[in-house]
């Protein structure tokens, strides 16, 4: 636990009692109260006027010139000693104190009245205090708080004379707190499961809450927005378990809903977005959704993803980024990591960083975003790593019963929301400490993972590693599913039922996954290349004499060769770079999906050696033509031990048999 600082020694003495009579007695020049009475039975500072008993209790007080009364805040001098009004009613209620990785960011809890008459409360760094005036100024206003035009620097002058004795630790950062001690303690803008923590962004702007709110109760939402349908229940604890990532030292990762319209993508995201926020569709106007669209920029992405530690990052649309490479901006966001900026001063500044669950919604699948072509109409390749990242499961229709439920759910996540979230958060830090509950949700875990494997090779689909790491997020929300029925947050809610959505939904996504290691997507990516050209882009080697070769072949039809077909061994011939430009792979990935197929050359080495005309004699990869034993495009599939008579049939021209012969 972070030891508390001693309080300052206060500015102002108490006043006595006869100063405090005195005091009450002096009238309040040019100050219209509107008929409604100070607080004269609350004590009060030499020289001041408090005008919300809550503000003072006696360790807060009001810098000497200055008055504060219901009417708002005055400047007292000779001119106007009663006080010239220049803002509304403000007041720094504590001081914010800074350890561990936000050292340095000492701030100000300011709470204030709006010009409609409701209290809030914002945390600033100090170091705001000394930046133009304006800008805090104009932060404050868009809360709803009046400043006199002109009169921005009085307000930093008040503020910064305030000294309340009051003390809260700042947090840079929503979500787990890193404590000294065994506490467990999570923080969210205006919420903490610790009073002593305030959320205080090192930004230069104040904190925002935008999207991450409450609206109604818990009983609202189960009743209007929760189901047990299987892929909805599994996407609402996807959202859940976002804070189970730091507990299992994960790395952040996500999902993507995507299909064709009308398939319930956008509901799902709603319907995540509302466990811990507003839960409004991104395009209905007048709303604070806590959804987000991907058509933001890098920089914004990374903002945003750093707002949303320990929490979902729910973002609709996929396809309309402008990101020229998705796989890239798919890892820069699972990294956790931001840019490496500098200031003005060419000082590093301190990197953002985030640890969190995208869910993601688009009609494009994230494989089709990571492949779609460059700038030079090079179709590029998505690599396992990068699909890991960020899971494509296929919507081929909607998830939900009828078009009512749909309306029903999207008007309620309008309505009621914020609500699971931070009472799932509550449980668990009123339950455990940190070592208790991360042994726990640890093994869970390994309960509910070996569990899923289990399901899946009885179902008949032995999976590789890089398969069944694709089913860790799955397993993750299984764990939040068996915490939620232990916490009885949600009384319909039980243990079979969690389990019954985990295995439907995942049973339903191992045969449509695309997570394949880089080998076997390497190797896909070779049969395939040869299926569909080897009658137009290999050349078969059989019936020519040795004076024959390669440059006896016309020149356009020569520049289509990019490999041979060798008749006596049966198999494909193609180098290393032609290899790795097929598949966008490096050669040891390639030679690795091609393990058992290809044929060894002389001393054991992994290549033939070929003649391409009389004299040169080049290396090549031998592909046994088995290699296509059963494989399909979607048009034909293909029997490899028929390959040679095929091409024994065909019927080439004189030009088109021109090739090489082996060594």
């Amino acid at each position: 636990m972070v030891k508390k600082a001693k309080p300052p020694e206060p500015i102002f003495a108490q006043p006595t009692p006869d100063e405090i009579a005195e005091e009450n007695e002096k009238p309040i020049d040019a100050v219209d109260i509107r008929t409604k009475p100070i607080f004269r039975d609350c004590p009060l500072v030499k020289g001041n006027i408090v005008a919300h008993d809550h503000w003072f209790d006696g360790r807060r007080t009001v810098p000497h010139a200055y008055k504060l009364v219901n009417e708002g805040l005055l400047k007292c001098s000779q001119e106007s000693p009663g006080g010239e009004k220049f803002a509304g009613p403000i007041m720094v209620v504590a001081k914010t104190v800074s350890v561990g990785d936000d050292d340095g960011n000492n701030g100000l809890v300011l709470e204030f009245e709006t010009m409609e008459n409701t209290f809030k409360e914002v945390t600033i760094p100090r170091a705001r205090l000394h930046r133009h005036p304006a800008e805090l100024a104009q932060d404050l206003a868009g809360y709803g708080f009046y400043i006199t035009p002109g009169k921005e620097k009085e307000l930093l002058l008040y503020l910064g004379e305030c000294q309340p004795s009051e003390f809260r630790v700042a947090v840079s950062q929503i979500g787990w707190v890193q404590t000294n001690d065994d506490t467990l303690i999570f923080v969210l803008p205006n919420w903490s499961t610790d009073p002593k923590y305030q959320l205080q962004p090192s930004a230069q702007a104040l904190p925002t809450s935008v999207g991450i709110g409450k609206s109604g109760t818990l009983r609202d939402w189960i009743d209007t927005v929760f189901t047990t349908d299987p892929l909805p229940l599994v996407n609402i604890l996807i959202s859940l378990s976002t804070p189970l990532l730091k507990p299992m030292a994960m790395p952040s990762c996500g999902i993507n809903w995507h299909g064709e319209s009308s398939t319930g993508k956008t509901t799902l995201a709603q319907m995540a977005a509302s466990v811990w926020g507003g839960g409004a569709d991104p395009g209905n106007p007048g709303t604070k959704p806590y959804i987000n669209r991907w058509n933001s920029t890098r920089n914004g992405l990374e903002g945003l993803a750093s707002a949303r530690n320990h929490l979902p990052l729910v973002l609709d649309e996929s396809g309309s980024g402008d990101e020229k490479d998705f796989s890239k901006l798919v890892y820069d966001l699972s990294g956790g990591t931001g840019k490496t900026r500098m200031d003005a001063s060419t000082n590093i500044k301190k990197s953002r960083a985030w640890q969190l669950i995208i869910i993601s919604t688009g009609e494009k699948s994230s494989r089709e975003l990571m492949e779609e072509s460059n700038s030079y109409g090079r179709k590029k390749t998505a690599k396992a790593g990068a699909m890991l990242r960020l899971l494509d499961y296929h919507l081929a229709c909607s998830p939900f019963s009828s078009g009512p439920q749909v309306d029903k759910i999207k008007a309620s996540c309008t309505k009621f929301y914020g609500c699971l979230g931070p009472a799932f958060i509550e449980a668990i830090t009123s339950r455990y400490s940190e070592s208790e509950f991360f042994k726990l949700v640890g093994q869970y875990f390994q309960t509910s993972f070996d569990r899923i494997i289990a399901c899946n090779k009885t179902a008949g689909r032995p999976l590789d590693s890089v398969q069944e790491r694709s089913l860790k997020l799955f397993a993750l929300a299984e764990v939040s599913g068996r915490l939620l029925v232990d916490f009885n947050l949600i009384p319909t809610l039980t243990l079979d039922l969690v389990t019954e959505a985990i295995d439907k939904v995942t049973q339903e996504y191992m045969p449509n996954s695309v997570n394949l290691s880089d080998s076997e997507r390497a190797l896909q990516a070779v049969r395939l290349y040869i299926l569909r050209n080897r009658y137009s882009k290999f050349l078969n080697i059989g019936g020519l004499s040795k004076n024959e070769n390669l440059y006896s072949i016309p020149e356009e039809r020569r520049s289509e060769i990019t490999g041979y077909y060798h008749e006596s061994k049966n198999c494909y011939c193609m180098t290393g770079e032609i290899l790795e430009e097929i598949t966008g792979s490096n050669l040891l990935i390639v030679k690795k999906g091609l393990s058992k197929f290809l044929l060894k050359g002389e001393k054991d080495k992994d290549t033939i050696r070929v003649t391409i005309m009389k004299g040169e004699r080049i290396p090549v990869y031998g592909i046994d033509a088995s290699v296509l034993d059963g494989f399909a495009d979607e048009e034909h599939a293909v029997d490899g031990s028929s390959i040679l008579a095929k091409w024994q049939n065909l019927d080439f021209t004189p030009e088109q048999i021109q090739a090489f012969e082996d060594a």
